[in-house]
């Protein structure tokens, strides 16, 4: 399917569909218009695995009933400070990336219950007071504890 076509469809969704799936498209950034079609049709589901984004470009303050945002085998090299504003944001996928850090922002997410950051370079974790609360680490170094609900799983490879 030709990226035009995929967003075309994105854009006349039964409402029943709460999922806009635009993986495996070569995408190097997520065309126009989407973050309009997931907040005007009430889309709770974005995503854009196995793609080529380098940078999540628009406006992610459109994406504030974003419940789930799949990320994962990119090459995204940070998460920008606007995902801030996806407060309905409860599953968060950046597997398999260029990341060399998360940031701070992601303790902003009320609602976040996991953050998948596997198969990354990630050497800094924004500190503790700042993003992770009661924050805990397992022995095995794969699972972290943020606030009291929320997970993160990273493994260093």
């Amino acid at each position: 399917i030709k990226q035009d076509a995929k967003i075309s469809l994105a854009e006349n969704l039964p409402a029943h569909v709460k999922i806009v799936d635009l993986s495996q498209i070569y995408l190097t950034e997520i065309p126009y218009g989407v973050f309009s079609v997931l907040k005007y049709q009430q889309k709770d589901c974005l995503i854009v695995n196995n793609n080529e984004l380098k940078d999540l470009k628009g406006d992610l303050n459109s994406l504030d009933d974003l419940k789930k945002f799949d990320l994962s085998f990119n090459l995204l090299k940070h998460v920008p400070k606007s995902i801030s504003s996806c407060q309905a944001l409860v599953h968060l996928n950046l597997d398999h990336n260029e990341l060399k850090t998360l940031p701070s922002v992601l303790g902003c997410l009320q609602n976040l219950e996991t953050v998948s950051a596997c198969s990354n370079k990630i050497t800094e974790i924004a500190p503790k007071s700042v993003l992770w609360g009661n924050f805990t680490r397992s022995s095995s170094k794969t699972t972290k504890s943020l606030k009291s609900q929320t997970t993160l799983h990273i493994v260093t490879v």
